[in-house]
């Protein structure tokens, strides 16, 4: 014995690793469909169903796979915040995610009224390019300010404790449907990121 911890055979620095490699993989794949969608909304005959589409995966995957592990990471932090400030751009950032799911499917409704084929709409077209600018901010505050927060503040203790409450709950007799769903959901989603991007990671 060497005194390390680990949890299904990984070390703390592996698990660190693995955490923070998902939340970041999540912004790649999620900047690559903002990208399409801005490709095809600058183009002189927008594909309104496949925005549609790229706007629905967004929504999915950021309901179903990435804000639940991102939040849930989130409020351990504010656990090891030592500054109102550090505390105040965490709330701010979990009630962007509120903020962003609204707006994506308020969006991706708008868009599913457009057919194939449908004249390009200006205001359409414009408020769509400003929602996919709010996204990248987003995105690119997170990676700024928030993951490197998360590395200096989050020991391996404490991401030692996160995946053995992800382990708990989905041992729960109570949780554990919620929980295969949630598994079921990520591979699901990224078959569809797949097909969408033709980029399979």
């Amino acid at each position: 014995m060497n005194g390390v911890i680990t949890v299904a055979g990984r070390s703390p620095g592996d698990l660190l690793a693995g955490l923070q490699q998902q939340l970041e993989d999540d912004h790649v794949r999620m900047l690559r469909v903002l990208e399409l969608t801005q490709q095809q909304v600058c183009g002189a005959a927008p594909d309104w169903p496949r925005v549609a589409a790229l706007l629905e995966f967004l929504s999915e995957y950021s309901d179903r796979v990435h804000y639940p592990q991102e939040n849930r990471v989130l409020d351990r932090l504010l656990q090891n915040c030592v500054t109102p400030a550090q505390r105040q751009m965490v709330y701010l950032d979990l009630a962007e995610h509120e903020r962003m799911l609204s707006r994506t499917n308020a969006l991706r409704e708008i868009v599913h009224g457009f057919a194939a084929g449908a004249p390009r709409d200006e205001s359409l077209c414009a408020e769509v390019c400003s929602y996919l600018d709010v996204q990248r901010a987003h995105i690119a505050l997170e990676e700024r300010r928030i993951l490197p927060l998360l590395e200096e503040r989050l020991s391996a203790g404490d991401w030692l404790e996160l995946e053995a409450e992800i382990r708990e709950e989905a041992r729960s007799s109570r949780e554990a449907l919620a929980a295969a769903a949630a598994v079921d959901w990520r591979r699901r989603l990224l078959q569809r990121y797949a097909q969408l991007t033709g980029i399979c990671d």
